[in-house]
């Protein structure tokens, strides 16, 4: 079995990176707001100093409703909800004054 290897040319490579790095920030992003909507589990914390900003928030409602019109914008609107009720209850979110 091959593995894919990724083209010698710079432009290919740079775009490759650039990808991934966007799945990389958007990966922890989800895990953050995972994090806190979940609150603290037996035996893990989570980093007081690590709240999610407005501007995360923002990035990943939008996403979510982007990527979830397989159930309906309903059903993720709900979801969203849901999930900012248990993250706000969890004190997850950066105060903004």
């Amino acid at each position: 079995m091959r593995v894919p290897s990724i083209s010698n040319h710079p432009n290919i490579k740079a775009a490759y990176l650039e990808k991934f790095e966007k799945r990389e920030l958007w990966h922890k992003l989800v895990v953050k707001i995972l994090c806190w909507k979940d609150g603290l589990l037996e035996g893990s914390s989570i980093d007081i100093t690590n709240k999610i900003t407005s501007k995360e928030w923002k990035t990943y409602y939008k996403k979510m409703v982007q990527t979830n019109l397989t159930y309906g914008k309903e059903k993720a609107l709900s979801n969203l909800k849901k999930t900012q009720d248990a993250i706000r209850n969890h004190g997850g979110f950066e105060d903004t004054d």
